[in-house]
Parts: C-alpha cells; sequence; structure tokens
C-alpha cells in the first residue's frame, strides 16, 4: 500500500504562517520533500480571510506578510474542491467534537476511497473522533 495522504488542517496550517522558520512549517517541507501528498479542502481560503485581521492585530503582523506566508505555504499542498468530499460530509459531521472541521474528515475519508488510507494532521486531536476515525483507516496525529 502507498503511503497515507494527509490532510492538514487549519491550525497546523496558521502555526506554519506564523511562524515560516519554526517547527511546523519544517515538518510540513520536510513532508513535501521526500514526497508526501498534502491535501488542503479548497475552503481554507474563506477560513484563513475569515481570521486574517484577528490573528494579524492578535500577533503584530501585517496581513500582507500573513498572505503572503499562507500562499507560499499553499504552493506544497494540494487542494481539493468541495465537490469531490461533499458525499462524506454527513459521515464526517459524525466523527467529530466541532464541527469546523468536518470537513478536514470528509476530504480523509474521500483520500482512504482512493488510497486506502489517510491521516489528519492536526494540533487539536481531541477536536476529533479519534477511535472512529481508525475504523475507517484515517489517522489523527501531530506533527
Amino acid at each position: 500500500m502507498e503511503e497515507a495522504p494527509i490532510v492538514v488542517d487549519l491550525n497546523v496550517l496558521l502555526a506554519a504562517v506564523l511562524n515560516p522558520y519554526g517547527y511546523t512549517a519544517s515538518v510540513l517541507l520536510q513532508l513535501y520533500i521526500v514526497g508526501a501528498r498534502l491535501y488542503v479542502p479548497d475552503y481554507i481560503h474563506e477560513e484563513f480571510r475569515r481570521i486574517l485581521t484577528r490573528l494579524a492585530q492578535r500577533k503584530s503582523i501585517e496581513a500582507e506578510a500573513l498572505i503572503e506566508r499562507f500562499n507560499a505555504i499553499l504552493k506544497i499542498l494540494t487542494e481539493v474542491s468541495v465537490e469531490e468530499y461533499t458525499q462524506y460530509m454527513e459521515e464526517a459531521e459524525g466523527l467529530v467534537n466541532d464541527p469546523k472541521d468536518s470537513p478536514y474528515v470528509a476530504l480523509a475519508l474521500h483520500l482512504t476511497q482512493r488510497y486506502g488510507n489517510a491521516v489528519i494532521l492536526t494540533y487539536n486531536q481531541e477536536d476529533y473522533k479519534v477511535e472512529e476515525l481508525e475504523e475507517r483507516r484515517v489517522a489523527v496525529r501531530r506533527p
């Protein structure tokens, strides 16, 4: 079986954006270099725009700099449109403790159909029903 594709959730992406030379950004880059398939739902742009102003103010970083970092990281990620995994959304909603995370689960379930398994990379493992996901060949891991 091939290496599992990796779904990167928003908190991991934000950690890399906020510290582009830090641990999380390095992990994502190393995964990319060794050929890992890294995926995000394409609605990640909406999520990022939704929190951009607040994030820039809270971290005292110019919004333009954050956008630049975000776009740079997206270059190593494959964006998947919601149409490709929408059929898994209802099931995904039952596999998370936070409804905002259901698109990541739906995307991972979609990827298991193609690759046999998948990984969700997150710093918020408690938001996912890990045991139930593992039964569906989706692992939830920290970077």
